[in-house]
């Protein structure tokens, strides 16, 4: 359901991944999201922080369960984003990645910025393992 390319496929693999693919169903809200990847990752550690692309990687932890106190640091980009859940902190805990209906976003700790990292789950994940530039950050809502 979310698949991983070439690029970060080994990163996952490495750290014990081992593909489930329980369900056929397509998620389609933000919490039917989170519930599929946590169930696919949840607990896994992915990945290192280091010299990267465009910035530094960053090490991905995905939650083994909810973490529902996570969202009201995105109520500045609520009426932007939506309903979002976190699946994962990243770079040391400094980041929060979280998955809306749209999209997934990762909120950076140290200075408070919300980034989009597109629709598409691997491709987010390469933006994150393999140091690739995120982008502009959002502005908040507002």
């Amino acid at each position: 359901m979310f698949e991983l390319s070439e690029l970060v496929r080994p990163y996952f693999e490495h750290a014990g991944w081992v593909p489930r693919h329980l369900s056929s169903m397509l998620p389609v809200s933000s919490r039917e999201k989170a519930l599929a990847l946590l169930n696919e990752f949840g607990g896994l550690k992915v990945g290192s922080v280091g010299p990267g692309a465009d910035m530094s990687k960053s090490d991905i932890n995905f939650y083994a369960h909810f973490k529902p106190g996570t969202k009201d640091l995105l109520r500045s980009w609520e009426r932007q984003i939506g309903e979002v859940e976190a699946v994962a902190t990243a770079h040391h805990d400094h980041m929060i990645i979280y998955v809306g209906v749209q999209s997934f976003y990762v909120f950076t700790d140290p200075d408070d910025k919300l980034y989009d990292l597109g629709p598409n789950f691997s491709q987010a994940m390469e933006k994150l393992l393999l140091g690739l530039h995120y982008g502009t950050s959002m502005n908040c809502d507002g």
